[in-house]
């Protein structure tokens, strides 16, 4: 028997201050949106809490939010605390007590019974949600009307009532991909799970009679009738571990939990699980099994500490047996089950390869290197210390020195390691580790740059949330100098902020690698990295995804490239051949300018910066070569250059005659160099600029001046500074 109650008539309320209506609320006239269920039993010390938590959500300030709270006949006085909230929002709150104790499922049950809101999820009176969690999955459950359900990452701690403060006793818990067999091990899709409420229309309430595992037998069933739910890369709140809920002081967990693994493990429910036909051959359901066993070591991590759960892997793999008594798989794994029990073996990297074929990861991350194992060491450690746990990074090493000890010393098994046999740089190197990756997104981290801990979160969160296949992030430069061996960052600046517009992507590479994710599926169309590209290899690829694809800009740093003063970085070293394929790719995809006669002058003043930074390299390399400045290069010198480089022979001897001219003394004596250079190469943008701001400045020769700045803006037609000193000049001589 239910009877709701007036608060007048109830026994446990007591005179308390008036509660004020938040400034920010609208009483909309709306129906709700999300239906927040509180079940209450024994929660007095969290109740003030839970509701005040409830009523600072996003969706509640607008007025799209109802909570319905169900006392199940609690011996607390919770109702002291809830009473200010039923007065200040009487529209949006609604309470009922029951007059016998019930279930937490049967609480839910009548919660669901009694919404209005389109969407449902439960509020437990001990977790805490961030201010937009509820807003955050309903957007994903209103963009998407093929989704069924939506859940989110959580906070945990062991503090009563805390606060979202990340402090040291607070760790993160990451729910993977929605994986249907997994259930068979826990409840993946979290203790707070927003479904539409038309989904118990069709699949039926929570089964009232279980104490512990309603929740996990309602998403088997959902699971069973090939309902959609979907993970959001996001934290969405903050959960109480502690030892006197529900589901740690229920004793009939286990046994609910074993009846539950009993009826969905029948040949039947199993296939049905994996989204497969029935009947399915017996060799296949047999394969099954070994999946599902294979599902069992190390299935997540709480805090510190991998779970496992060998005893029914076991099962499964004798089950196997069953249907396949050939299976070797099944075989193998018995015997690592074995020795794992013994203490012979710790089966982590065995039976990581098994599961690695089982539940593909959500990210993969594309690591070319080549002899840098520090960097290298540091890259990898940002990658798996990411907020998204479902990821794998593949190491690729382009013919170096083997990296097995360093790879495996770093003790995950996340870390997949494919060595080529000789040299064969970053574009072949990148597309060998993207045919060895599995998962649904691709990211890419040169070995001597780093993710922030949320990169792949914000960006894959960011993609999940505008339904993009392909997005990118800011980044910091970080600039580097060598202090007693060790790289020390002494500057970090954004050089790029810029929204997508695939004109100016024709014009300039503007999204740095390592800020841009996206679908696997984006390659099946635009194709792989161009290999016989060595710079500008992301650039050209970026084009050809944007032919197909919608691509944004997430307008977070999520991460930082470094660049070091001893040109040891790769496209630092490279800079004469970033200028070769820079006008490669202008001539490739020059038909596809909407904007020619604008962006074609965009082109030339990219390639003039191009140019520039090109020679002040060059220069760099001269400096420190230790070859007189006063002496003609010598052949074999050039020759050695020319492999460090990759710059011709008159680039060569154009940035020599540039570095030279800064000896010079007298004005005339460093004209004479800078004409040299441009002499030797008429594209030295660095020496041509130099030549017209000396002439101009000298202000001894009108029409050098003039001839000097014409040759300058013939490189670069974006100059103003020079236009507006040419224009001035003409005037004058009128």
């Amino acid at each position: 028997m239910v009877r709701a109650i007036s608060l007048l008539e109830s026994s446990h309320c007591h005179e308390q201050q008036p509660l004020r209506q938040s400034p920010h609320y609208r009483n909309s006239t709306e129906p709700p949106l999300v239906t927040a269920i509180i079940s209450v039993y024994n929660a007095e010390r969290f109740m003030r809490g839970r509701l005040e938590n409830l009523v600072e959500q996003t969706l509640f300030a607008q007025g799209l939010l109802e909570l319905i709270i169900i006392d199940s006949n609690s011996p607390q006085n919770e109702l002291v605390s809830i009473q200010p909230f039923l007065t200040a929002y009487p529209e949006n709150i609604r309470y009922l007590r029951t007059e016998r104790r019930e279930t937490v499922y049967a609480a839910w049950n009548r919660g669901i019974s009694m919404a209005r809101g389109r969407y449902v999820i439960n509020a437990n009176t001990d977790d805490r949600f961030c201010a937009n969690a509820l807003e955050l999955l309903s957007r994903y459950l209103d963009a998407d009307p093929s989704l069924d359900a939506v859940y989110g990452d959580w906070l945990v701690t062991n503090i009563e009532n805390d606060r979202f403060n990340y402090d040291a006793h607070q760790f993160h818990f990451r729910y993977p991909p929605f994986y249907p067999p997994l259930l068979l091990y826990y409840q993946i899709s979290s203790h707070a799970v927003m479904l539409r409420r038309s989904v118990f229309d069709k699949i039926g309430m929570y089964q009232s009679d279980l104490k512990v595992a309603g929740d996990r037998e309602l998403m088997l069933r959902f699971a069973s009738a090939g309902l959609k739910a979907k993970r959001v890369a996001a934290t969405l709140g903050l959960y109480l571990e502690h030892a006197v809920s529900v589901e740690h002081a229920e004793k009939s967990g286990k046994e609910e939990l074993i009846a539950l693994r009993n009826q969905y493990t029948s040949p039947e429910r199993l296939a049905r699980l994996y989204g497969r036909s029935v009947p399915v051959q017996q060799e296949e359901l047999a394969q099954l099994y070994v999946e599902t066993g294979a599902l069992g070591f190390q299935f997540y991590r709480w805090g510190d500490h991998w779970v496992s759960d060998l005893d029914f892997a076991e099962a499964m793999f004798l089950q196997a047996l069953v249907w396949d008594p050939s299976n070797a798989l099944a075989h193998q794994n018995l015997g690592i089950i074995k020795s794992i029990r013994c203490g012979e073996h710790t089966g982590a990297r065995f039976w990581a390869g098994i599961a690695r074929g089982v539940l593909p990861p959500l990210v993969s991350v594309i690591v070319p290197t080549r002899n840098r194992p520090d960097m290298l060491r540091e890259a990898i450690g940002s990658i798996l210390h990411q907020s998204i746990s479902s990821l794998e990074v593949v190491v690729v090493n382009d013919g170096g020195d083997d990296l097995t000890a360093l790879l495996e010393s770093l003790h995950d098994d996340r870390i997949v390691h494919l060595r080529l046999p000789e040299r064969r740089e970053r574009s072949a190197a990148r597309n060998a580790g993207i045919r060895a990756a599995r998962g649904q997104y691709i990211a890419y981290l040169d070995d001597d740059d780093l993710y922030y801990q949320n990169h792949l979160a914000t960006v894959i969160g960011f993609m999940e949330q505008q339904g993009v296949p392909a997005a990118y992030s800011d980044a910091y430069r970080a600039r580097q100098q060598s202090l007693d061996g060790n790289y020390v960052t002494i500057e970090r600046n954004v050089i790029y902020a810029d929204e997508f517009d695939r004109e100016t992507l024709l014009c300039e590479n503007y999204i740095p690698i390592l800020c841009m994710v996206h679908k696997r599926s984006c390659l099946e169309t635009a194709g792989m990295f161009d290999e016989s590209l060595w710079t500008h290899e992301d650039w050209d690829l970026w084009i050809r995804i944007a032919r197909h694809y919608p691509i944004k800009r997430v307008p977070r740093i999520t991460c930082e490239y470094r660049i070091r003063d001893d040109l040891t970085n790769t496209s630092t070293r490279h800079k004469a051949d970033m200028v070769a394929t820079r006008k490669k790719l202008y001539r490739r995809y020059r038909h596809e300018l909407r904007n020619p006669s604008e962006s074609l002058s965009k082109q030339q003043g990219g390639l003039f910066n191009q140019l520039v930074s090109m020679y002040q390299t060059l220069e760099q390399q001269l400096a420190s070569s230790g070859w007189p400045v006063e002496e003609m290069p010598s052949e074999p010198f050039l020759a050695r250059l020319f492999v460090e480089t990759a710059a011709s022979r008159q680039q060569l001897l154009s940035a020599w005659w540039w570095h030279r001219a800064h000896s010079c003394v007298k004005l005339a004596d460093r004209l004479y160099c800078l004409e040299q250079a441009i002499a030797a190469d008429t594209e030295n943008a660095a020496a041509t600029l130099e030549r017209a701001q000396l002439l101009c400045q000298s202000a001894s020769d009108h029409c050098a001046c003039e001839a000097a700045l014409r040759a300058l803006l013939e490189l670069n037609p974006l100059d103003r500074s020079a236009a507006g000193v040419l224009l001035a000049l003409q005037n004058r001589t009128m």
